[in-house]
């Protein structure tokens, strides 16, 4: 489920840059996504998330849920920047180990 949350802040970035044509998504369709946003949300406690679905790499729709500030109580939306905080740290571990894994990086070089 992590990975649904960094995945969507680090689409949103590339969303906040491109102007929003949600397509219509059948009602069914469009209620399953609300509805696992909602079950990610109770599960991970998190007070808002903005959601963009990209099919064969077009862009598709786009939502936010819940609260990007709560101490404003303002509302997320699929423009929301969010701070990314100390998370870029393991991440940039991780892909780092990632590209030493498959021999892409070598960790002694001098820098």
């Amino acid at each position: 489920m992590r990975r649904i949350l960094i995945a969507t802040i680090l689409l949103n970035t590339a969303l906040a840059q491109t102007p929003a044509t949600n397509h219509e998504f059948s009602p069914a369709k469009r209620t399953q996504i609300e509805s696992a946003v909602a079950k990610f949300m109770a599960s991970t406690h998190v007070p808002g998330v903005s959601v963009g679905i990209v099919e064969n790499g077009e862009f598709e729709w786009a939502a936010g849920f819940g609260f990007a500030d709560l101490e404003n109580n303002a509302p997320a939306s699929e423009h929301t920047l969010y701070r990314l905080g100390s998370i870029s740290k393991p991440l940039t571990a991780v892909g780092a180990l990632q590209l030493w894994q498959e021999g892409k990086l070598d960790l002694d070089a001098p820098v």
